[in-house]
């Protein structure tokens, strides 16, 4: 990656890149419709997951830690919803994405659709 890109980061002492989020509280992370879900796999604000994606694509294959900057702090129990939040849908999406890579199960267009299940 091109030094002049990675400028824009901050790093942290131990060289981690830092992505900064700031929002004014928890719920703006989340896609509108699972911002009262008690869960903690809600999907993230399309804007934000596309937001983080383009970050890691800068930084590649570097460290990094993501930052969350709220107008009031999050207590323990907030601040760990978060991670899991969004740590499950990372890993959801990568899920998401290998199954398409695979081609398994996701249909060219629905004229092509059969209903039959994938076989790995």
């Amino acid at each position: 990656m091109k030094k002049h890109i990675l400028d824009r980061y901050d790093s942290l002492p131990d060289g981690r890149f830092l992505v900064d989020v700031a929002t004014g509280d928890m719920a703006g992370l989340f896609e509108e419709f699972d911002r009262a879900a008690p869960y903690y796999r809600k999907d993230l604000d399309p804007q934000l997951a596309e937001y983080l994606c383009g970050c890691v694509r800068e930084i590649g294959r570097a460290p990094f830690a993501l930052r969350f900057s709220f107008d009031r702090a999050p207590d323990e129990a907030a601040r760990q919803r978060i991670r899991r939040s969004v740590r499950s849908y990372f890993l959801y999406r990568g899920d998401i994405e290998n199954e398409r890579m695979r081609g398994c199960c996701v249909p060219v267009c629905c004229s092509e659709w059969r209903g039959s299940s994938c076989s790995s």
